[in-house]
């Protein structure tokens, strides 16, 4: 298998799974995506951000060496309370 074809094959994967997050996020009342569950859990609406930054960062900028809207992104993107 080429270098390529193993490319594609984990974009493939990659984009299923990415499928599935929305999913699981779209039918959610905007209350319930902003809802903390639990006082040391931030909401799942919080958790997205940082896992749709992520998908950028390594696909776009690491991947594609395209860093325009990750760096953006960077800016405004959520950080962990200390």
């Amino acid at each position: 298998m080429t270098s390529r074809a193993i490319a594609l094959q984990i974009l493939g994967a990659l984009s299923r799974q990415q499928q599935l997050l929305v999913q699981v996020v779209q039918d959610l009342p905007a209350t319930d995506l902003n809802r903390c569950i639990h006082d040391r859990m931030p909401s799942i609406g919080w958790l997205l951000g940082p896992a749709v930054y992520l998908e950028l960062y390594w696909l776009r900028e690491r991947l594609s060496s395209d860093a325009d809207l990750s760096g953006r992104a960077a800016a405004v993107r959520p950080r962990p309370a200390a």
